[in-house]
């Protein structure tokens, strides 16, 4: 989607800018946190997010797979830390929503740093 405008290629160009072939994994997982926060839907997140990754992932000289798979880290990222899910699940369970949410917090902390280490180092 952001292809068709002229906001697509200047930001692919900043983040292509600001990224290193080494930390294009991690800052591609930070940016789909972000965006999965506010877009919840793995295809709505990657019509938004696909080009860039895509663009700056052939001008770093990584692949473009690499960056998928980080934006997917990213992208599990927000159904860990807003996991409308679990309140439902936890509202038939009849547990409280509070003692779920420390432990989805620590394993989405895991999950970041064991995905976006896989993804940086293992090629």
């Amino acid at each position: 989607m952001l292809q068709f405008t002229r906001v697509g290629p200047w930001f692919a160009h900043v983040f292509a800018d600001l990224a290193t072939p080494l930390t294009f994994p991690l800052l591609t997982a930070v940016g789909a946190s972000i965006i999965a926060i506010f877009v919840p839907s793995s295809g709505g997140q990657w019509i938004i997010q696909g080009f860039v990754t895509v663009t700056s992932a052939n001008a770093l000289g990584a692949t473009p797979q690499q960056g998928l798979l980080a934006l997917g880290v990213g992208d599990q990222m927000g159904n860990l830390l807003a996991p409308f899910w679990v309140v439902v699940a936890a509202g038939i369970a009849r547990i409280d929503f509070r003692e779920i949410f420390g432990h989805l917090v620590v394993f989405a902390a895991l999950w970041f740093v064991v995905g976006v280490s896989i993804f940086t180092f293992v090629q």
